[in-house]
């Protein structure tokens, strides 16, 4: 071979080297294996951080799974978490991807997810979840692995599954029986009697105990079909459990053959403030309703109601006590 032929050979392999530093992303090889080599089983914690919110923290007890963000709890369905993790193990094939500008794939506070799984306290895996693209075979989502040094192409969406927050995974739901479940309802108030109705025949009328009166089917048919109007209210998060007892408002116990619910609404003074509360409201949506209940069908949280003619219609729309002026 001539000289000025291996000389263009060496120009050209020298572009082409250049050329490939030059491109902020390449792909290495398709690899068709489990990029992952733990089990969905050895997972007992999972924390999830970044993406501007705060830190979102799972972990398996005995009801299945808990999930916690800023002090708050609530429990998660098994299957939820096990779609999660199945996103995760499920990756069969997957690209390694070359960058010297991980930025444009993600890779930056404030997009970036962040997550690490555990077994009890013992690290099982670390991983940084970027942005999604599309490729001609469909969508994808770039991944890194720290511990591996690397960034990997993987089909799918897989931002959505950890790109939540607490409030996705609490119900808002108070009362889940339906109306014509019920066969017994309670509505006790403080410093009062206790009203009590009981479902007296197939007909549906209901008897008040140790009273001679009736009501009619319709009428307290009603009235338990008010409380599906509970569902997706507010969180009161800003509720104090410890003042349960002072500002108990009434409780309402529904009964059906093989399940009780209870309600319980607590009342709040208006707070003393210089300004109208109305005005209050206007600017700022999170005021403090006035009244919050606690349902044994949700007991991880208490919930704002700011319709506050129909708190009254629950709790005095059957028989009023003697002092109902609240």
């Amino acid at each position: 071979m001539k000289n000025k032929h291996l000389v263009l050979l060496f120009v050209g392999v020298l572009l082409v080297g250049l050329v490939s530093r030059w491109l902020p992303v390449r792909y290495r090889t398709l690899f068709e294996s489990r990029l992952f080599r733990w089990e969905e089983k050895d997972v007992s914690r999972i924390t999830v951080s970044g993406g501007g919110r705060p830190d979102l923290l799972f972990e398996r007890i005995e009801e299945g799974w808990g999930v916690e963000q800023e002090a708050r709890a609530t429990v998660v369905q098994e299957a939820v978490v096990s779609e999660m993790l199945g996103a995760l193990t499920g990756i069969g094939t997957f690209e390694l991807v070359k960058t010297g500008r991980p930025d444009t794939l993600g890779f930056v506070a404030g997009e970036v997810l962040p997550v690490r799984l555990y077994r009890q306290k013992y690290l099982l895996e670390a991983l940084e979840i970027g942005s999604e693209g599309a490729t001609p075979a469909g969508a994808c989502t770039y991944i890194r692995l720290p511990e591996h040094g690397g960034v990997y192409r993987v089909p799918g969406h897989l931002r959505h599954f950890f790109a939540r927050s607490l409030q996705d995974f609490r119900p808002k739901t108070l009362v889940t029986l339906a109306p014509d479940a019920v066969r017994r309802i309670t509505v006790a108030w403080p410093n009062s009697d206790s009203l009590v109705l009981n479902r007296a025949d197939s007909a549906g009328r209901w008897v008040l105990a140790n009273d001679l009166r009736h009501l009619s089917a319709d009428s307290v048919h009603a009235w338990l079909a008010l409380f599906e109007r509970l569902k997706n209210s507010p969180f009161a998060d800003y509720f104090d459990e410890s003042r349960e007892t002072e500002t108990l408002f009434a409780g309402i116990v529904l009964e059906a053959v093989d399940t009780v619910e209870i309600l319980r609404i607590f009342y709040l003074e208006p707070p003393d403030v210089p300004e109208e509360p109305a005005d209050l409201r206007r600017r700022d949506r999170h005021f403090p309703a006035a009244f919050v209940a606690h349902s044994s069908a949700n007991p991880y949280n208490y919930f704002a109601l700011p319709d506050t003619n129909l708190v009254r219609i629950l709790c005095f729309g059957l028989v009023q006590p003697p002092d109902s002026n609240r």
